[in-house]
């Protein structure tokens, strides 16, 4: 059974204008959490640590919901594609709020996807 919970990255740090920005995600099911730790090891070399990266940066855009971010000084919903672009730094955000503990606020009330 697949649960609908969602993690919300709340950007309002990143400024002002971010005040009303997030990112907005599925949840991953525990099994998926299990596959990734188990491909954590010391002494990756930089082709394997790259590969998981972007193994791991593909499961956010299948994992992602909804958002909404500044581009050009512009408020503007987030699209899937647009994912691959965001710096490191947001996207390593992301991928520890999937995998980890779902906003309290979506629990309840939240919609299936």
């Amino acid at each position: 059974m697949k649960l609908d919970i969602k993690a919300k990255v709340d950007l309002s740090h990143y400024g002002e204008l971010w005040k009303d920005c997030y990112l907005e995600f599925k949840i991953l099911p525990y099994p998926e959490v299990k596959k990734i730790l188990a491909k954590k090891k010391d002494n990756l070399t930089d082709e394997e640590g790259t590969r998981i990266l972007d193994e791991g940066f593909s499961q956010l855009e299948e994992l992602f919901v909804d958002g909404y971010v500044i581009s050009e000084g512009q408020k503007v919903q987030v699209k899937k594609d647009d994912i691959k672009d965001f710096p490191l730094g947001l996207l390593l955000q992301c991928y520890q709020k999937v995998q980890g503990e779902p906003d309290p606020k979506l629990l309840s009330g939240s919609t299936p996807s």
